[in-house]
């Protein structure tokens, strides 16, 4: 008997969960996709922000390396 009564409540188990949806529903995507929206609305100008800092940074770098070494080559041609 208790075969009988497992195997009717088995039954009715996999009924439930064949007639449950599998996935996302609409709703639960809509909002994932508006996060990730916000997320990279946010992160996109501070993102490019750093990269012209950086750039700049750069720049200065050479600048200075340029202006330094016309020091060093005017002064070695003053010197002769």
């Amino acid at each position: 008997m208790e075969s009988a009564s497992n195997a009717c409540l088995s039954h009715r188990h996999d009924t439930q969960r064949a007639s449950r949806p599998e996935g996302f529903s609409l709703l639960e995507m809509m909002m994932v996709v508006t996060v990730i929206l916000i997320v990279a609305s946010i992160s996109v100008p501070i993102y490019t922000t750093a990269v012209v800092r950086a750039r700049e940074a750069v720049l200065r770098d050479h600048l200075f390396e340029a202006v330094g070494s016309q020091r060093s080559a005017f002064s070695e041609h003053a010197d002769s």
